[in-house]
């Protein structure tokens, strides 16, 4: 009697299983991405929603700026009213770091400026302490906080919403500098305008993050702004005029930054 053959088995196909591989990878790194941005989308939420919470319980507005025949629509076109003060009772309550406020009228920032002991603290944490990307605007942990030096530097991120620092690469433009050439600064007790004198893409190096210690020192660093600025300020610096540097990462190279100077203008 013959021995019955065994039938061969069936060959794996490593082509087949190789693409199965690579769908599940795929797949893998999908779902992580969603994740990611998910988790992107519910953080800046949170920031906007702290910062927001912030304005509401801080911005102090004495006066109304509208006319109350105006119709909703003329209402909503008219400017938002400055800020007339701002409670830091409100804000020391959250942290004493609370050593200023920043408005930009029409460019979105509005924001608290904090200062720490050290330039990395605030980077990635909201004046409450909670770690957010978005972190909180801070100023150099090297400047007094009534903003008396010569050069204050305040950072801030330049979020992909738009929010913190991410409107002032806008001052690339003339146009954007016409429409917004100032700010105010407010500590307690006091508001301080800010106007505008240059703003430019530079790198950490820039003598724009140092702080002259003598006037003429202020004076040679106002003189190398103004021949680096995209634009051309109508405001000048005289005597005693203090700068003020808003610093912010952009990214035409690596490690770009874009700064605006101003100067305090009581």
């Amino acid at each position: 009697m013959k021995e019955r053959q065994k039938e061969p088995l069936q060959q794996k196909n490593p082509r087949k299983w190789g693409m199965i591989l690579l769908m599940a990878v795929l797949i893998i790194v999908m779902l992580v991405s969603l994740w990611n941005i998910l988790g992107y989308l519910l953080e800046g939420r949170k920031s906007e929603k702290f910062a927001q919470d912030l304005q509401e319980s801080a911005i102090i507005i004495e006066k109304d700026n509208t006319d109350s025949k105006d119709t909703k629509k003329e209402k909503e076109e008219k400017e938002e009213p400055i800020p007339d003060a701002i409670d830091f009772d409100t804000l020391h309550a959250i942290s004493k770091d609370a050593v200023a406020w920043l408005y930009a009228p029409g460019s979105g920032i509005n924001y608290v400026v904090a200062q720490a002991e050290d330039n990395d603290y605030y980077l990635h944490r909201l004046l409450n302490g909670t770690e957010a990307k978005a972190g909180t605007l801070f100023m150099d942990y090297q400047n007094h906080s009534d903003f008396s030096d010569w050069n204050t530097m305040i950072y801030g991120h330049h979020m992909k919403n738009g929010t913190m620092f991410a409107s002032l690469v806008k001052y690339q433009d003339q146009e954007y500098y016409e429409k917004h050439p100032v700010m105010y600064l407010y500590t307690p007790g006091q508001r301080m305008k800010l106007e505008i004198l240059a703003g430019y893409t530079t790198d950490i190096e820039d003598s724009v993050y140092t702080i002259p210690t003598t006037k003429e020192g202020r004076d040679e660093l106002v003189k190398h702004v103004l021949q680096k600025s995209n634009f051309t300020s109508k405001a000048s610096v005289t005597g005693e005029d203090k700068l003020v540097t808003l610093s912010t990462c952009t990214y035409e190279y690596e490690d770009a930054r874009f700064v605006v100077i101003g100067k305090i203008a009581e």
